[in-house]
């Protein structure tokens, strides 16, 4: 509240003005506060103008580096993704992933994409009930049809020890994943995506793992939730939600 001491009216409490002016500001939650505890008080509901049009929007935090970083908890449109990305330029999201945790299940491992024996492997995203790894080698099969799942479990289960090997020298976090009924907008983003989906010391970051023709193989990677923060001039301290 705030005090209204004027002449011409009776002097009354009124209520802060809203922030609901923004159009892109969602109420603020105890993930939110957390997260934002993270990062100096200064960086924090940052009103940030856009020097040609002067429109103003309030990120998140807005790091000294000029970095936004947003911290998203609701579902939003595409377009209001779209631009909110074109208005910050350089950012990042971070989702709270508690609503669809129990439809979000990381499956095998992923070596590095950049990994020299990678580029002659195309791999295919599993079923829960098959564990393993769903591969083909394209100088080895030239013409395999990507349809064809039986022969892909069975070329599989010839060279999965080998593969396996590969994966383990070089993991780097990449994993497959199946998610139900997902929120598709985050496979729309232009700008790195991280969910949090409650594991604390570790955040999932959605990406392409590899193009091939005709279709896009996403993954994601597990990224240390305090490598992320201090990276962008944040503290961390784990603790529990703000209430």
């Amino acid at each position: 509240m705030v005090a209204k001491c004027g002449l011409k009216k009776m002097w009354h409490w009124a209520h802060l003005p809203s922030r609901t002016c923004d159009p892109w500001w969602e109420n603020e939650t105890p993930w939110h506060r957390k997260w934002k505890s993270f990062f100096p008080e200064a960086w924090r509901e940052y009103i940030h103008v856009d020097p040609v049009t002067n429109e103003k929007h309030i990120a998140d935090v807005k790091t000294a580096a000029g970095r936004v970083i947003e911290f998203q908890n609701s579902p939003m449109p595409p377009d209001e993704l779209a631009s909110r990305e074109k208005f910050y330029g350089d950012m990042i999201w971070v989702v709270n992933g508690e609503r669809f945790q129990n439809n979000f299940h990381v499956l095998n491992a992923l070596p590095d994409p950049d990994a020299d024996f990678v580029q002659d492997i195309v791999f295919f995203p599993q079923r829960l009930d098959r564990p393993t790894f769903c591969f083909w080698r394209k100088s080895e099969q030239p013409d395999f049809a990507p349809g064809d799942m039986v022969r892909v479990h069975s070329l599989a289960e010839e060279c999965g020890e080998e593969t396996r090997r590969q994966i383990q020298e070089n993991y780097k976090g990449h994993h497959m994943f199946d998610w139900v009924r997902p929120r598709s907008v985050w496979y729309e983003s232009a700008k790195p995506v991280f969910f949090d989906l409650g594991f604390g010391n570790v955040l999932l970051r959605l990406m392409v793992y590899k193009t091939y023709v005709g279709r896009i193989l996403w993954c994601i990677q597990y990224v240390s939730t305090k490598d992320l923060i201090e990276s962008n001039g944040g503290v961390y301290e784990p603790h529990e939600c703000a209430t």
